[in-house]
């Protein structure tokens, strides 16, 4: 059977990486007992799939993942993990079907909160290119416009909340957008960033499928 999980990544945990996020999972389950189900191989691994890896630094509210599990399993064991380290917790958790799509395969799009200088922020306004410079494995750049990935933004006075291309398809990084926007690097370092919810491509939260 599959559980599906929503976490809440906060406090220091904001600065695990996806592969430290990774090994926390796997070590507070193994420990709660959890009946994991493994890979196959030589070096066995659980099944788990993450949704949309949220980069280090950004807060969030809407981490998914499946774990594959032996049938049976309480799925209402997984709110009351005790394991977890402060900043990492349960915040809903339900069993779901079980097909050969992957989690991150049906990710179209993520919705973020920016906090911080929203001034700062207002060229996104004008209808001037919104450039920046994407590096790809290889080392080639290549130049892009932020507006080519933008979906929904709505402003208030100290925060903006906007909406994002994601997935594997077609996506852009919150530094990357806020690059874009101040021309300047280092500007996600200035913001605080919280990822509130993933959509897929008809604009369900993944909760919903």
């Amino acid at each position: 059977m599959v559980c599906r999980i929503r976490f809440r990544k906060d406090g220091r945990m904001k600065f695990l990486s996806h592969l430290e996020l990774q090994k926390a999972w796997d070590r507070a389950l193994r420990r709660e007992g959890v009946p994991l189900l493994f890979s196959s191989g030589y070096s066995p691994r659980p099944l788990m799939t993450f949704a949309l890896p949220s980069a280090v630094g950004i807060r969030d509210h809407a981490g998914y993942m499946d774990v594959h599990v032996e049938d049976g399993f309480d799925v209402i064991r997984l709110m009351e993990l005790t394991s977890l380290p402060c900043g990492l917790e349960v915040i809903g958790a339900k069993t779901v079907e079980e097909t050969k799509t992957s989690l991150m395969s049906v990710v179209h799009s993520a919705e973020y909160i920016l906090t911080g200088d929203i001034r700062a922020l207002d060229r996104f306004k004008s209808d001037e290119p919104l450039e920046f410079v994407r590096i790809n494995k290889r080392g080639r750049r290549h130049q892009r416009d932020a507006r080519d990935y933008f979906l929904h933004a709505q402003w208030t006075e100290n925060a903006v909340r906007v909406r994002l291309l994601a997935g594997s398809e077609n996506s852009i990084r919150v530094n990357e957008f806020l690059e874009a926007i101040t021309k300047d690097a280092d500007a996600h370092i200035y913001y605080d960033v919280l990822r509130v919810e993933i959509y897929d491509r008809e604009g369900r939260s993944l909760w919903e499928l």
